[in-house]
C-alpha cells in the first residue's frame, strides 16, 4: 500500500496539486504557451505503484484532446511541466523510459539520447477533439530512484507523422526542440511516495471441547456439559447379548493451525486389550474387550466388546462463520455403516506403537487445515455375552488435541 504526498505549488500561471493514494495525479492547470494551440483536460496519470526504484510500473495516462492527433508525446521532467521550458532530469528524479516500453494503444517507443531517457512517443493513434482517451503504459517505465519526490509529465500531440520533430532535452537543465508546433498540450503532476509497511499479529489458537450434550447448535461449547455416559437399554440401563448398545459424546474444535489438528484418544484402563473392566477403570482384565485392528468393523450383539465409532463432522448452525471439515479416521468409522445406533461400525487400536494404549494415544479425527467450531459426534459401543462376568463395568478415555502450526 502507497500513499501519495500532497504537493502544492503556485505561481504566476500555473499551480500542480499532487494527488493522495497510489499513483494518482491531479493535472497541472496553466495557459498554453505560444506555440500550442490548444490544451487537453480531464488530463491524469495513474501509476500501478508510487515506490521509488520500481520497475515496469504500469503508468496510464487519460486525458481529453482539443484537435486531431495522430501521435503523441510524454516528457518527464523534475523542474516544471510547461511546454518548452527547460527540462532537468535525472534517475533519481524522473522516470526512467526503457526500450521496451508498451502502450495500449497505438506503437510506444523511446526518444531521446539523455541519461537517463525519459521521453516516450506513441505513434499511430486517432486522436479526436472533445473524445477522452486512456493510454496505458504496461512496460518499460521505472519510477524515480528517490522517495517522496515530485515530477511532472508534459503531454503533447502531433499530426500523424510529426511526433518525431519533437526533440526532448538530451542534458539536464535545457529546453526541448520542436520543429513542428504541438497541436496540444498539457502537464501533470506526480509524486513517488515511501510504502507503508503493515504488521498485524495473529496468536495461535486451539478451542477443544467435549459435551455430553449435542454441540451442533452451541456456539464456542458454552453449553458443554460433563461427557459422563451409561451404555445400556432398558431401565436402569444394562447391556446384554440382546443388542448393541451405543452413547454419544460430542466434540467441537477451531484452531487456526495452518495444516490442521489431530483428535486422539487415550484409554486409561490398564488392562491391555483397552476394553471395559469390571473391578474400575484401572483394573488390568477387561471382561468386554477392546475392538482391535486398525480398521473399523461390525460389533454383533452377543460379543464381549467395546469401541468408537466417530462420525463426519458438521458446521454448528448457529455460527455463520463455522467452517472447515474433520475427518474420522478410518479404525473408527465405515462410510456404509453410519446409521446411529442400528448400524455402526467401531473400533479400538490399541497397538502398541501409536494405540489407544500408547503414550499419546490413537488418532481418531483430523483436519487439513483451520476449522472454526466444527462437531464431531464419538459413539461408543458395547455389548455383552452370555457369560460375561455380572456387575458394573467402566472405561475411561482422554480426548486430546493437537494443532500444527
Amino acid at each position: 500500500m502507497s500513499i501519495k504526498r500532497n504537493v502544492i505549488r503556485r505561481g504566476a500561471a500555473w499551480f500542480a496539486v499532487g494527488a493522495l493514494l497510489v499513483g494518482i495525479a491531479i493535472p497541472v492547470l496553466q495557459k498554453s504557451p505560444v506555440g500550442a494551440t490548444g490544451q487537453v483536460t480531464a488530463r491524469t496519470i495513474k501509476m500501478s505503484d508510487s515506490t521509488a526504484s520500481a520497475a515496469n510500473v504500469q503508468y496510464e495516462l487519460t486525458f481529453t484532446p482539443t484537435a486531431v492527433a495522430g501521435d503523441l508525446i510524454v516528457d518527464f521532467c523534475s523542474d516544471t511541466p510547461l511546454e518548452g521550458a527547460t527540462c532537468a532530469f535525472t534517475a533519481a528524479t524522473v522516470p526512467t523510459v526503457g526500450a521496451g516500453i508498451t502502450s495500449s494503444t497505438g506503437t510506444a517507443s523511446v526518444v531521446g539520447t539523455g541519461t537517463p531517457k525519459h521521453t516516450l512517443k506513441v505513434v499511430g493513434l486517432s486522436l479526436t477533439g472533445g473524445t477522452p482517451v486512456t493510454i496505458t503504459f504496461t512496460a518499460g517505465i521505472s519510477n524515480p530512484t528517490t522517495a517522496n519526490v515530485n515530477f511532472y509529465a508534459r503531454i503533447l500531440t502531433y499530426a500523424t507523422g510529426t511526433g518525431g520533430n519533437y526533440t526532448p532535452a538530451n542534458t539536464t537543465g535545457t529546453a526541448p526542440i520542436e520543429t513542428t508546433a504541438a497541436l496540444d498540450f498539457g502537464g501533470i503532476a506526480l509524486t513517488t511516495a515511501t510504502q507503508v509497511n503493515i504488521t498485524a499479529r495473529v496468536m495461535e489458537s486451539l478451542t477443544f471441547c467435549v459435551s455430553a450434550l449435542d454441540l451442533s447448535n452451541n456456539k464456542n461449547c458454552t453449553n458443554a456439559t460433563a461427557p459422563t455416559i451409561i451404555i445400556g437399554h432398558g431401565s436402569p440401563a444394562i447391556i446384554d447379548s440382546s443388542a448393541t448398545d451405543v452413547a454419544n459424546v460430542y466434540t467441537q474444535a477451531s484452531t487456526n493451525a495452518q495444516t490442521g489438528l489431530i483428535i486422539r484418544m487415550k484409554a486409561v484402563n490398564t488392562c491391555a486389550s483397552a476394553g471395559l473392566s469390571n473391578a474400575g477403570a484401572g483394573a488390568a482384565t477387561c471382561n468386554i474387550i477392546g475392538m482391535s485392528g486398525t480398521s473399523a468393523a461390525a460389533l454383533a450383539a452377543g460379543t464381549a466388546k467395546f469401541g468408537l465409532y466417530v462420525s463426519p463432522s458438521s458446521l454448528t448452525t448457529s455460527v455463520p462463520s463455522s467452517t472447515g471439515t474433520i475427518t474420522p479416521d478410518s479404525n473408527y468409522y465405515n462410510a456404509s455403516h453410519v446409521t446411529n445406533p442400528t448400524d455402526l461400525w467401531f473400533g479400538m487400536d490399541e497397538s502398541a506403537v501409536s494405540g489407544v494404549k500408547s503414550t499419546y494415544g490413537d488418532a481418531i479425527a483430523s483436519s487439513a487445515g483451520p476449522v472454526a467450531q466444527v462437531n464431531n459426534t464419538l459413539a461408543f459401543g458395547a455389548s455383552a455375552s452370555l457369560a460375561t462376568q455380572a456387575g458394573i463395568y467402566t472405561g475411561n478415555e482422554i480426548l486430546i488435541a493437537t494443532g500444527t502450526f
